[in-house]
Order: C-alpha cells, then structure tokens, then sequence
C-alpha cells in the first residue's frame, strides 16, 4: 500500500514538473513590435531627391529577439538597422533611406523583416512617398548634332510649372559653358503655364562636349534645377 502511495506521489510529482517545463517553455519567447506603426509616409520629395525615415524595431517577449534579415522591396531603397540581437524590452532603429530616381507620383514600397518570432516570423514595413517635380522640361535636354566647327545652332525646349497652385519665378539662367547661351521666354511661370528656352550653341571645338544650365528658381524644396545640353562637333 505504502509503495502504490509512493509511486503515485511520484507521477504527480513529474506531471507537475512537466507542466511547469512546458508553461516555461511556452512562456520563453521573443515578440517583435513595430513602433509606433508598421507604416511610414515619407512626406513629399523632388523628383531625383532622397527621403529619409525611420521606425523602431522592439522585442516586446520575455527572450532574445534576433533579426535575421532585413530586405527592401526594390533597389531603390536601403535599409539598415543598427542591432541584430535585442533583449527583453530592449529595442533598436531601423534606418530607411528612399532615392526617388525618375519615380513620379505616389510611390509605396516595402520593407521585410525577418526574426525569430515564432508567431510573427515576418513583418512587413511599408512607406509612401509624394515624388513631385519642380519643372517638365520637353525634349529633357538641347541635343545639338552634327554641328560643324566654327558655326551657330540653335533649339528650343518647353519647361512647364506642374503646381497646380504655386507659381515658380525663375532669378536666373546660367550656362556653364561660354559657348552657350540660354534665353527664357518668360521669368515667371504660373501654375500649369510653359514657356521656351532659346539655346544657342557656338561650335568652336571638335568631339563631344556636355554641358550644364542652373536654374535658378524660388521654389522652397529646390532653389536650382539642372537642364543638360550635349553638342557633337565634327
């Protein structure tokens, strides 16, 4: 009798034991949190420009939280977080630098996330960005070809005020280059009005030349805008 006694408190004894490995085992974990939000707007940035954020990543669990990958959705993006391995409670910052290119518009991307989390093994982070530009400029650049030496040429192109409520005043034009000279048609550009620059190239030299032409404009996100002139002399 005293023996079966003995056993059984012995079984109850390991069930207990089990249970409470079990319930330790469960509780041990790591939790991924996203602050304050797994979404980002990156607000609104010049075409060409990049944007710049951040989020922090928590391990809100009771175990080591460790970041195993962080990947953007495109090349256009970079994101860097500064610790790998988080303790309880601790947290670090992820760091997302956007390089809007030639995007124009609403631009939404990606950025994923993966851990130890077991429940949440990954985690998406997405962000927006408004990408505007400051000038449409039609054909993108002066092209002259087959220029022959000791001659003048001259195009033409259209730069367009896109803002549909701001009007842009340009302060100056300048050529880098002595051998061109660019005339704007107008100074002041309402909104969704265009105008003609005038470009007049003197062929002096032989080969290829590029050139620059600095806008000078009023416009709060972008004080100049840059138009490209390419000259081939034979």
């Amino acid at each position: 009798m005293e023996v079966r006694f003995f056993i059984k408190q012995i079984i109850i004894i390991l069930f207990f034991l089990v249970m409470i490995s079990m319930q330790t085992c469960a509780a041990s974990k790591p939790t991924i949190r996203i602050l304050p939000d797994t979404t980002l707007d990156l607000g609104t940035i010049v075409q060409g420009q990049k944007g710049f954020g951040t989020v922090r990543i928590k391990n809100a669990g009771n175990d080591t939280l460790r970041i195993k990958r962080v990947k953007a959705s495109c090349g256009c993006t970079a994101a860097l977080v500064k610790e790998h391995d988080l303790a309880p409670s601790d947290s670090t910052e992820l760091s997302i630098t956007f390089d809007s290119g030639k995007m124009k518009g609403e631009v939404e991307k990606e950025i994923t996330i993966t851990s130890n989390d077991s429940t949440h093994p990954t985690v998406v982070v997405h962000f927006t960005a408004n990408v505007i530009t400051i000038l449409d400029v039609d054909p993108h650049a002066f092209i002259f070809l087959k220029c022959t030496r000791d001659s003048f040429y001259t195009k033409e192109l259209t730069i367009t005020n896109p803002s549909k409520k701001d009007t842009l005043h340009l302060l100056a034009v300048e050529p880098k280059s002595e051998n061109l000279i660019v005339t704007p048609a107008t100074m002041i550009l309402r909104p969704g009005e265009s105008t003609r620059l005038t470009g007049t190239f003197h062929a002096t030299q032989e080969g290829f030349s590029r050139m620059s032409i600095m806008l000078t404009i009023d416009h709060p996100l972008q004080k100049q805008f840059e138009i490209i002139a390419t000259a081939w002399v034979k």
